[in-house]
């Protein structure tokens, strides 16, 4: 398990295993296209409904929302701090 923070204070843990996955490779190849969905995926796959779950309700607006921008900032985020991780 690999285990990190975000500069937002989200805390994730992250089964490394979800790196051997083609599909996951096929959702970041359509996230890096600009598939806006492939990130929701990439999202999903890496943390799991609970934590995704987790990580919504920390980005939510006072009127409901989570907004795109700050869940996309979260994934790049993610990704960037697994980079050396997933290349392994």
């Amino acid at each position: 398990m690999k285990t990190g923070e975000l500069s937002n204070g989200f805390k994730y843990e992250i089964d490394e295993t979800k790196f051997d996955d083609m599909r996951f490779l096929d959702a970041l190849a359509e996230a890096d296209d600009g598939d806006p969905l492939a990130a929701s995926r990439v999202c999903t796959m890496l943390l799991g409904k609970d934590q995704k779950k987790a990580l919504y309700k920390m980005l939510q607006e006072e009127d409901g929302r989570v907004p795109i921008e700050a869940a996309m900032n979260c994934v790049k985020e993610l990704m960037e701090q697994l980079g050396g991780e997933s290349k392994n």
